[in-house]
């Protein structure tokens, strides 16, 4: 029996640095949600002052729900990336023995505990379903969460014996590389999408600026609508290799960014039409460019408001369901 090692280079860049970073990004997320959300609060409040101070049990549930919903969604996303990086260790005979130590066993672990520690290593192994045969041997990695989930359980109770058998620590720490590797994430969204929010996230900063809020700081208060969503999309969009392995065997593609270049595609559809006359003159109508451009515009608005949709979806998809 062999394991398929499913470890792309190009594509696991997710370190620990880069997981500090999401979590001061979350964090910068969180509060300028939470400033969104007190100035929709204050706006809110104005509103009902003026027609007479009623608001309605139902307003104040659906902003509770939507705020509720986004903080419990950024805290699990952030949550999962941190608890998923399990076995991050080499296993070593020098450390098991001073584990068995630690716990007033033998240094050396018996010939039942080598043999309960193979079983258990061959059950993990036939947990994986995603299975290829070349050369008469049988490769297996998973395909599922669960069988992640499932596989990792009997590799920490091989962890928790201790053995010290050189061939039996060595097939652990295979596997366990077959675990991290198909659990590990990276982005696997459209980079398209959200160069295209924070444009719109700008140009909101560019329309809402005063002499009393500077660029800088209408971009954060009012652009917040885009790039906090451009946040969240990011992080709901880092997907475990299995999944991406999977999702390419079914053909792929991203569909918001088609929806991106669907946008740009009408945005530069413009077109001059030409009329002649008998003269020798002629005159061009540019209208058909201007038409283009404001229908754009407008596609170019809707799609980079749809980065909620996705986002929400990948979540449910990357974090959730795993589909």
């Amino acid at each position: 029996m062999k394991y398929l090692l499913n470890f792309n280079q190009n594509k696991m860049k997710l370190n620990r640095l880069n997981l500090l970073l999401l979590f001061c990004l979350t964090i910068i997320a969180t509060t300028a949600f939470c400033q969104v959300d007190t100035t929709m609060v204050e706006q809110s409040a104005k509103h009902v002052a003026e027609s007479g101070g009623k608001l309605t049990f139902l307003q104040i549930l659906i902003d509770l729900v939507i705020c509720a919903g986004v903080l419990f969604m950024i805290g699990h996303m952030v949550y999962v990336l941190f608890k998923s990086k399990r076995f991050n260790q080499t296993f070593s005979i020098l450390a098991f023995k001073a584990i068995r130590l630690e716990q007033g066993k033998s240094e050396m672990s018996t010939e039942e505990e080598n043999d309960q520690c193979l079983e258990l290593l061959n059950e993990a192994f036939f947990t994986w379903t995603d299975i290829e045969v070349n050369g008469g041997e049988e490769y297996r990695k998973p395909r599922k969460m669960k069988e992640i989930l499932t596989s990792a359980i009997f590799l920490q109770q091989v962890v928790d014996i201790a053995p010290t058998d050189g061939e039996v620590i060595d097939k652990l720490n295979e596997y366990k590389e077959v675990i991290r590797s198909n659990e590990k994430r990276s982005f696997d969204g459209s980079k398209a999408l959200i160069v295209l929010g924070l444009i719109f996230a700008v140009i909101v900063g560019l329309l809402s600026k005063s002499e009393e809020s500077g660029f800088i700081w209408s971009t954060i208060r009012y652009g917040a609508f885009f790039w906090i969503p451009v946040i969240v999309y990011y992080i709901s969009s880092l997907t475990p290799q299995f999944l991406i392995d999977k999702r390419a065997n079914r053909g792929g593609g991203n569909v918001s960014t088609g929806l991106v270049a669907l946008a740009l595609g009408i945005l530069g559809s413009g077109f001059t039409m030409r009329t002649r006359f008998t003269d020798g003159s002629y005159e061009d109508d540019h209208s058909g460019h201007y038409i283009a451009w404001i229908l754009g515009a407008i596609a170019l608005a809707i799609v980079a408001l749809t980065i909620i949709f996705w986002s929400v979806l990948n979540y449910v998809r990357n974090y959730l369901l795993f589909f």
